[in-house]
């Protein structure tokens, strides 16, 4: 079991404090996941958690230096990531069996529930790093990409293909003429 999975009647009055970094073998998977396996990636994170009566909060940061690869070139970028996160894990009442039904109250709207009798703070980060990736990496903003046609990488390299290329797909549309 990681020492990252903290079971929750273990965690001290004053809370407990986590550090993750590359001697870590789990840290190492998920930055590796973050990564797609490409690269070396590195970071750092650490995790402070407390219980509250009937919760358990969490709140870390993270820094990671990632590799992606570029939504238009496909050429792999380093990518820095970083910041703060919270999480709020409401624990299940006594006696309350899984699929019963329990009565929120609007504070408890932004929460999640904890499931078991554990909180994994790995799993947690790992869920912030995977939501703060940018769902199309770009390497740059003026990266231009691929040409579709003769496959030249035009950051690098001129268009191989014959004659100009129209600049969109809709330019055919500039001759179209309709009599009426």
């Amino acid at each position: 079991m990681s020492h990252f999975r903290v079971k929750i009647d273990d965690i001290p009055k004053g809370g407990l404090h986590l550090r993750m970094g590359e001697g870590d073998a789990a840290w190492r998977e998920v930055l590796a996941e973050a990564s797609d396996g490409r690269g070396s990636p590195r970071g750092t994170a650490s995790a402070s958690v407390h219980r509250r009566s009937h919760r358990v909060e969490v709140q870390g940061r993270y820094q990671v230096d990632l590799v992606q690869v570029c939504g238009r070139c496909q050429e792999d970028f380093p990518l820095a990531l970083g910041g703060a996160f919270q999480a709020n894990l409401l624990i299940a009442p006594q006696g309350h069996a899984p699929g019963q039904e329990v009565e929120l109250r609007e504070e408890d709207l932004d929460d999640s529930f904890l499931q078991g009798d554990s909180v994994d703070v790995l799993d947690l980060l790992r869920e912030q790093i995977l939501l703060d990736l940018p769902p199309k990496p770009l390497c740059s903003e003026d990266c231009r990409g691929i040409c579709p046609d003769c496959g030249a990488q035009l950051n690098t390299e001129a268009c191989r293909c014959p004659g100009a290329r129209p600049d969109s797909p809709f330019s055919g549309l500039a001759n179209l003429r309709i009599d009426r």
